[in-house]
């Protein structure tokens, strides 16, 4: 209702009295400014010596943080981001609160909450406000350690969420543009406008409804250590918007949070697949250990749901490789012992032996040089436990020099003096 309010106030105005529309909008944006800490001034009632500070240079610098044209004029576009409904957390901190902030979290991952007011209950019942404060919660508890529990209203509690109005006491009153905040760890306050019109639906066609489920997540994110971002992909966009559901938190979002928890160690069970580590948008992303369903174990990096990395996979055949995967194969350098005993050192690609490498087999023979799909191929040597090169015979004082290898079944090779290869 008061963004109705406000818009229809701005339109008469703008008509009847175009010259004073315009100074008002001037003061209304610099007023912003100053608020959402686009100003290095700190002018107080006392101060004796004024802060003088462009305009223009301000809008420049609110324009280049929204992505819009740089004009260092108030344009339409920039009016338009001006009066947009918005948190009331500041975009750009001062020095000493981005050090505060960036060093500031929960010094545990089991936090409390409670609800000490709702919105109106004529807009969305109680009860689905607890449903959707929870679902917000849960929303960051996806993607890191951090467990949520809701407490009695008369508990105490780590985050405690109120609907106000007004001017309530915090130093953050709330007015037409602004419908939420919240404070940093450990603060806990988070605070959503009583007077706006809050709603369940991410499809509402009217402008004057605010989704909580989207507000609530990005308040949290503010009690949880997160600054406002200029990403307009990330829920910690200053500005109000209406997302998908399943869009809520981008990879930015992730990425963020755990930076400061880190990421979640899941159990999950696919069949009689059993994986343990981190996820990432649902899939295996980080560390993690897979134990398959016909009993081979790896243990160590993956992307988007393939091993990628290093790891090591043991399987039940007795063969165990330890070294660089790359889209679920092995592919770099990498070590491979069988339960026979013959052990490989060397380059993969694409699970097979490729590039240079050292075979030694369990009973002392080795081969040194370059494969090709899993064969010896190109120059190479191959030294018998007895220290003679293999067939044929070849004399021991040329048992330093190479062979290059001609036929696939590797009866066949040239030798080639040590100095030229």
């Amino acid at each position: 209702m008061k963004t109705l309010i406000r818009s229809v106030t701005l339109i008469i105005t703008a008509l009847i009295f175009p010259h004073s529309w315009a100074n008002d909008q001037e003061n209304i944006a610099l007023s912003y400014l100053k608020r959402f800490g686009y100003s290095s001034c700190n002018d107080t009632p006392a101060s004796t010596v004024k802060c003088s500070e462009s305009f223009n240079e301000m809008l420049r610098d609110l324009q280049r943080y929204f992505g819009l044209n740089i004009t260092g004029v108030l344009d339409a576009p920039t009016r338009s981001i001006i009066n947009t409904p918005r948190c009331s957390m500041v975009d750009k901190p001062n020095p000493s609160l981005i050090h505060r902030l960036a060093t500031t979290k929960w010094p545990r991952l089991s936090l409390t909450y409670r609800l000490d007011s709702y919105a109106h209950h004529t807009e969305i019942t109680q009860a689905k406000q607890i449903e959707i404060i929870q679902e917000a919660f849960n929303e960051w508890s996806k993607h890191t350690p951090l467990k949520f529990k809701m407490v009695c209203d008369t508990c105490s509690a780590d985050i405690v969420m109120q609907f106000v109005e007004g001017d309530h006491g915090d130093g953050h009153p709330f007015d037409e543009k602004t419908l939420a905040h919240a404070f940093p760890p450990n603060d806990g306050r988070i605070h959503f406008d009583l007077d706006d019109t809050w709603t369940e639906s991410f499809d509402s066609p009217s402008n004057n409804e605010i989704n909580l489920f989207l507000l609530a997540v990005h308040e949290i994110g503010h009690a949880l250590g997160l600054e406002h971002t200029r990403n307009g992909e990330s829920i910690m966009y200053p500005t109000y918007r209406l997302k998908k559901r399943s869009e809520v938190l981008a990879a930015v979002d992730q990425t963020e949070i755990q930076a400061l928890y880190d990421s979640k160690t899941v159990q999950e069970t696919f069949g009689s697949a059993k994986y343990i580590g981190e996820t990432k948008n649902s899939v295996r992303h980080g560390y993690g250990q897979l134990v398959f369903e016909n009993g081979n174990k790896y243990k160590g990096e993956w992307k988007n749901n393939q091993r990628d990395g290093y790891g090591v996979q043991i399987n039940t055949d007795g063969k165990k490789y330890s070294g660089e995967w790359k889209n679920h194969l092995r592919n770099g350098h990498g070590a491979c012992t069988w339960a026979n005993g013959n052990k490989y050192v060397g380059e993969w690609k694409n699970d097979t032996l490729n590039g240079r490498g050292v075979h030694t087999w369990a009973n002392g023979d080795k081969y040194d040089g370059e494969w090709k799909d899993g064969k010896r191929n190109g120059y190479g040597i191959q030294i018998n436990v007895d220290g003679n090169v293999t067939n044929p015979i070849i004399p021991k004082e040329l048992k330093d020099n190479h062979l290059i290898f001609t036929r696939e079944d590797h009866k066949a090779w040239t030798i080639v003096p040590f100095n030229i290869y």
